[in-house]
């Protein structure tokens, strides 16, 4: 389980330390003259939006392992590999929606930290 948890959090920061160069094409108006990104707060309802559909999509894949861990702990019929299996699935459903509901927090206050460091609302 260690492992797979590291793995997602290395996923999660390179993608976010991948990320922040982008960001740096949205800094000069001029060489976006037809984008709907016009100014920062843009970026960061952008941002929002997109964070907004990543929890969706991940706390219903995190809800679904989580009835297909009790579904298998429920038809183990005592079989003690299904069973373990069940609950291994289970307790990594959980952990998921955990992670899923924590990451709103997240989100929040990655949004509040752009917002005042560009001088926004």
């Amino acid at each position: 389980m260690k492992s797979h948890v590291q793995k997602i959090i290395s996923l999660l920061v390179l993608g976010a330390v991948g990320f922040i160069p982008a960001l740096s094409v949205f800094a000069d108006d001029s060489t976006l003259p037809d984008s709907p990104i016009k100014k920062w707060q843009d970026v960061v309802d952008l941002l929002t939006k997109a964070a907004y559909w990543m929890y969706q999509a991940f706390f219903i894949i995190a809800v679904i392992y989580f009835l297909w861990g009790a579904f298998t702990f429920l038809q183990a019929g005592g079989d003690t590999t299904k069973v373990a299996e069940g609950k291994k699935r289970i307790l990594y459903g959980v952990i998921a929606v955990v992670v899923a509901l924590l990451s709103t927090g997240a989100a929040q206050l990655i949004k509040s930290t752009i917002t005042t460091a560009v001088g926004g609302n």
